[in-house]
Order: C-alpha cells, then sequence, then structure tokens
C-alpha cells in the first residue's frame, strides 16, 4: 500500500484534476484546518466537492494543521478543538478500512507546494503507523 501527500502551492485546481484522473485510486483528503483560499476560491472546500464529487474529502477538523501538529503531545492530551490522540488515530483506521474495502488510497492535500515541514507530511506518516502498518509515503511534489 502506498499513502500519496500533493500541496497545490500556486497550482490551479485542474492539476489536482489532472492527478485524480490519472490515479483513479485515489480519494483527495484535505487536510487544511481551513478549507478556503481568498484568493483562490477554487480551492474552496464547496468547490472542490463540486469538481471533484466523491473523490473529495475534508478531514481538516481531526487531521488539519493546529490539530496534529500536537500528535507529540502526552497520550489521551486533549488539545484544539477538543480533539484527542485517539480520535485522530479512530479517524485514521475507520478511513483506512473503508478505503481498504473499496479500493481506494489516500491523496492527503493541503496548500504547502513542498511536503517538507508541512503537516501533510505528517498526518501520512502517523497514517502508516496506526491505520495502514508497513505502507509506503510518496509525495507528488
Amino acid at each position: 500500500m502506498t499513502l500519496y501527500t500533493w500541496g497545490y502551492g500556486n497550482r490551479p485546481a485542474t492539476a489536482l484534476q489532472a492527478i485524480l484522473a490519472e490515479r483513479p485510486h485515489l480519494i483527495a483528503i484535505d487536510t487544511r484546518l481551513y478549507p478556503s483560499s481568498p484568493r483562490r476560491p477554487e480551492w474552496g472546500k464547496d468547490a472542490l466537492k463540486a469538481a471533484l464529487g466523491d473523490r473529495y474529502l475534508w478531514c481538516g477538523a481531526i487531521l488539519g494543521n493546529a490539530v496534529l501538529r500536537k500528535v507529540a503531545a502526552p497520550p489521551g492530551k486533549i488539545w484544539a478543538m477538543n480533539v484527542s490522540v485517539g480520535m485522530v488515530t479512530d479517524h485514521l483506521q475507520r478511513m483506512a478500512a473503508w478505503m481498504d474495502r473499496n479500493g481506494y488510497a489516500p491523496l492527503f492535500i493541503c496548500c504547502e507546494q513542498r511536503h517538507h515541514g508541512c503537516h501533510r507530511t505528517d498526518v501520512a506518516e502517523l497514517a502508516a503507523q496506526v491505520a495502514w502498518p508497513g505502507a509506503s509515503i510518496e509525495h507528488l511534489d
């Protein structure tokens, strides 16, 4: 199993559509805490859902950068928006079970074009530990 990450940076939304067209087994998992872009409305949650349909899922309330950066906190600690480590783990495990049953893999997306230092890399690494043990990670920068 391979988990994927990608950040749009200054690219148009059609770039994400092209990735999903080339890889029909991927579902875009939006990890942005705030899924909007005032200067780029095509990157808003509603616009992406309209363009991608069932191949887009916003999970920022659980996997967003302000939330996930706290994963290193002591086990069970509650942080931003009352989300616990257990809730993040449970969410990823349920996501993995559904995707595995339906033949999909995640493409964790956010706005940072480069994956180095970006929280989507943290999401993918955590997912590889708790939801898809042994999975590799490919960054589609």
